[in-house]
């Protein structure tokens, strides 16, 4: 049996057998339309079994509320695209002051390795006393 083929004890994607028909691979029903040139039932992009978009008649917009929600839609847009902005320069900032903050931290541990004798004059009295 070569790739692709079915025999008896295989099963389609649904889990019916080959040759079995379940209610999803109906054949040219009482659906209405008759079956498509590809032999499928037509299908109903509607969620329930009478209820087609060719039923429906074609939805109309107002020209005037279209360009009112498109206005908004362009009002929102802008300030989203400004407080993306902002957030760029605000993240720009910080990456500045990180990096600021990192040469100085370097700075402080390269002091710290070094040993310190600016002040051993008080700690010689110190050991005296």
């Amino acid at each position: 049996m070569g790739p692709g083929r079915l025999d008896e004890r295989s099963t389609d994607r649904y889990g019916d057998r080959a040759g079995d028909r379940g209610s999803h691979a109906r054949r040219g029903g009482s659906g209405g339309g008759g079956p498509q040139p590809n032999g499928y039932p037509p299908r109903s992009r509607s969620a329930y079994g009478g209820d087609s978009w060719d039923d429906e008649p074609a939805a109309t917009y107002d020209k005037h509320d279209v360009e009112a929600t498109f206005a908004e839609m362009e009002k929102e847009l802008d300030k989203l695209r400004t407080a993306r902005d902002e957030a760029v320069t605000d993240t720009e900032d910080l990456r500045y002051q990180i990096e600021v903050l990192r040469s100085k931290l370097h700075e402080q541990r390269r002091l710290a390795a070094q040993p310190r004798f600016d002040n051993i004059s008080v700690q010689v009295e110190q050991m005296l006393r």
